[in-house]
């Protein structure tokens, strides 16, 4: 009897464990929120063409597809860990580069607006 407990009790604590492991990237979740919506401001006050904005996108995507390959054992490991949030370190540089270069799209026709030569 007493092992019979000891056994479903290390069974309840693994399968906890594995149920957590899943859910361990709660930090990644809302820093990939707080990218989308970098983007969507950017998009919506020109600081981003739509072709950058689709690119942009796209990099989320990539960073999401990471974190299902991660959770797709059911455990997050350490290394798989810094590998996203190295990649989302790298995602955030690109929608910070992209919203502070010299292309805009003020006037959301879809065209670049350059800013007017004075001779």
């Amino acid at each position: 009897m007493r092992h019979t407990l000891f056994v479903m009790l290390a069974a309840l604590c693994a399968a906890q464990a594995a149920i957590a492991g899943v859910k361990g990237t709660p930090h990644l979740d809302q820093r990939q929120a707080r990218q989308a919506a970098r983007i969507e401001r950017g998009e919506t006050t020109g600081a981003l063409t739509q072709r950058e904005a689709t690119r942009l996108e796209r990099g989320q995507d990539r960073v999401d597809a990471l974190e299902a390959d991660a959770k797709a054992d059911g455990v997050v490991t350490r290394a798989e860990r810094v590998h996203l949030d190295s990649a989302a370190d790298r995602q955030s540089a690109r929608i910070y580069r992209q919203k502070h270069d010299r292309q805009h799209d003020y006037n959301h026709n879809g065209l670049i607006d350059r800013p007017v030569q004075m001779r």
